[in-house]
């Protein structure tokens, strides 16, 4: 019955255009509109538009059709478009079923041609934003890459990309860079509990940290560039190469801080003297 209403009425409503298409014609636009209805409840939305189209390239602009184009365009969130097409719905004498349609969608079409204005001003507030950080940033330190900047601001760390985006927030006390892992200390009164980085972004949270520094070989200070030492709140202990992304040892209950020869001296769970020649991780 509402569909026999609808196209009762859509007929009324393409009268005066009708008058010079022919049957074939006519028939065509009858279809491509209940197409058009069929398509709106199954929500699909861009196709419904291309069936109005149609109707359109005939030269019938009518209120129904009108209408269900506008719809169609407040489901896709296009407002500016819905508003500028709802003028020219005012013009097409639209029916009372219309204008109460219309009563139901135009406050949606105000709210978010508003609303989209509104993002556009914090879009362009986050850009102008985005593209101090960058001006303030400092690129090209080692172990970042060429796209990643470390960022300071009111003693805090962060680390951004090139467009301006944090992809380590600006909450942190101090940072250490090892090949694209960043250790950023949470505390100030602890920088060894961290959370640890890659440029994926958190890799681990609140763990226990440190760089294998002051390393020996062939009594010649160095540093190890690329171990880093996790230790989880259980106590247990990693080796972890952050060149090579892989473990070095998962075994460890502790670790020294020195390595003589290349060889450093750790100790398992049963509180044994262990040995790993590190030398091919020194500089």
């Amino acid at each position: 019955m509402k569909k026999l209403t609808t196209l009762i009425l859509f007929l009324l409503a393409a009268q005066f255009s009708y008058g010079q298409l022919d049957n074939t014609t006519k028939n065509k636009i009858k279809a491509y509109y209940f197409t058009a209805e069929n398509l709106y409840e199954k929500g699909e939305y861009s196709k419904v538009l291309d069936k109005i189209g149609e109707i359109e390239s005939n030269g019938v602009k009518v209120a129904t059709s009108q209408n269900l184009k506008i719809k169609t365009l407040v489901k896709l969130k296009q407002y500016q478009k819905a508003k500028e097409e709802l003028d020219v719905l005012y013009s097409l004498n639209p029916s009372k079923e219309i204008y109460e349609q219309i009563a139901e969608y135009s406050s949606v079409i105000d709210t978010g041609i508003e609303f989209k204005k509104n993002q556009l001003t914090k879009d362009a507030m986050e850009l102008k934003k985005q593209n101090a950080r960058i001006d303030k940033a400092s690129f090209g330190i080692k172990g970042l890459s060429e796209n990643l900047g470390l960022y300071v601001e009111n003693f805090m760390y962060g680390i951004i990309n090139s467009k301006g985006v944090f992809i380590v927030p600006l909450k942190y006390y101090s940072v250490r860079i090892h090949n694209n892992f960043f250790l950023m200390s949470k505390r100030n009164a602890d920088l060894h509990v961290v959370d640890i980085y890659t440029e994926e972004g958190l890799w681990k949270s609140d763990v226990f940290s440190e760089a294998v520094y002051n390393s020996q070989l062939d009594s010649k200070f160095t540093i190890v560039k690329q171990l880093i030492v996790i230790r989880s709140k259980d106590n247990n202990s990693y080796l972890f190469d952050t060149k090579h992304n892989k473990y070095v040892l998962k075994n460890m209950y502790g670790i020294a801080t020195t390595a003589t020869n290349g060889v450093l001296e750790y100790w398992d769970q049963n509180d044994n003297d262990k040995y790993i020649d590190i030398s091919g991780y020194l500089d």
